[in-house]
């Protein structure tokens, strides 16, 4: 999901260039990502494209209806040569196809400036790109996730700047019942920083996000944390209503993961942990709204290559002392703003 939404950017560029919405090929999170998005014309939906092509239905109609499309630019941002075999099946011929020379990814720079720079390689598109500027990732919200997200709110009585939302975990990571990877944070932790935060902000609730696989851990999680100001969202939560419930928050504190980039990309502020990751390549980026980068240990470097980073930094060197303080210099700065 974050891949997706950090390709937003690249999306504005192109509509303010060409002038009409974008066709996008995308994942299965793709047409909630993006509902309700100007910049979207129509979303195609590739499953999967390691299966057999004869064997693929998703990726037949892909074809299919890439064939019946007016002839213009392809921006290919997967690197995948199947992707690409596809995109030749269709009948779109090498010149329309905008994609990465064969060294690739360009190694330290954000995915977002990759992706704009890939934009300026096509010969039609008509003046230059700064390299060094990132532009925000933008994601609009639904009218009809809004009004449900309300609902909710007004059931349980809390107003709209009376919440934190966390996202503890990860699908990948708890589908793999892998919890010692390289985004998990211990769970004692999200319970020490949860009841600080209640302590400190008596009229906060905390709301724990995370998909249905994630429904057991965050169960455990709020059990743990022992306040009723404390609730699972789990059961009741999509896509359009994660936008409107981030959109309204009063903070975001999340691993390094999909939701974490949906809540800078709606103007959610931010605080995200980066241990085994690299924030230099694919850390979320906003608008407007502040994102701050938390990682551990105290002593690690700041400033390092991605390599460097990957040996001295980890989510076990992250302390809920450190996550509290930067989250409540957000909040503090936002309250006074």
């Amino acid at each position: 999901m974050g891949d997706m939404v950090l390709l937003t950017p690249l999306l504005d560029v192109l509509v303010e260039r060409y002038g009409s919405a974008c066709d996008l090929i995308g994942s299965r999170f793709s047409p909630d990502l993006f509902s309700d998005d100007p910049r979207i014309r129509q979303i195609y939906t590739l499953k999967s494209y390691n299966r057999p092509y004869l064997l693929a239905p998703d990726q037949r109609d892909l074809v299919r209806s890439l064939r019946n499309r007016p002839p213009g630019p392809v921006f290919l941002l997967d690197t995948h040569p199947r992707v690409y075999r596809l995109l030749r099946l269709a009948g779109i011929k090498p010149d329309r196809i905008v994609r990465r020379g064969k060294e690739g990814r360009i190694a330290g720079i954000h995915v977002v400036i990759d992706n704009l720079n890939l934009a300026g390689k096509n010969e039609g598109f008509p003046g230059t790109l700064d390299d060094h500027k990132i532009r925000g990732s933008r994601l609009y919200v639904p009218e009809k996730a809004r009004r449900e997200i309300s609902e909710i709110l007004s059931e349980k009585q809390i107003a709209n700047d009376a919440y934190i939302v966390v996202q503890a975990g990860t699908s990948r990571s708890l589908k793999r019942k892998k919890l010692k990877l390289k985004k998990h944070w211990p769970e004692n932790r999200w319970v020490v920083l949860i009841q600080r935060i209640l302590a400190e902000y008596p009229q906060m609730n905390v709301f724990l996000s995370g998909a249905s696989v994630e429904y057991e851990y965050v169960k455990e999680l709020a059990m743990k944390c022992g306040s009723s100001r404390v609730h699972n969202l789990t059961p009741i939560m999509t896509i359009p209503r994660l936008k409107a419930l981030l959109e309204k928050a009063v903070c975001c504190i999340s691993v390094d993961t999909g939701p974490a980039h949906v809540a800078a990309a709606v103007g959610c502020p931010l605080v995200v942990l980066f241990g085994g990751t690299y924030p230099g390549r694919t850390s979320p980026v906003s608008c407007g709204s502040p994102v701050e980068i938390v990682s551990g240990p105290a002593d690690a470097p700041l400033s390092t290559t991605e390599k460097e980073w990957l040996a001295t930094h980890s989510m076990l060197g992250i302390t809920p002392e450190l996550v509290m303080e930067t989250m409540s210099n957000i909040v503090c700065r936002e309250q006074n703003r």
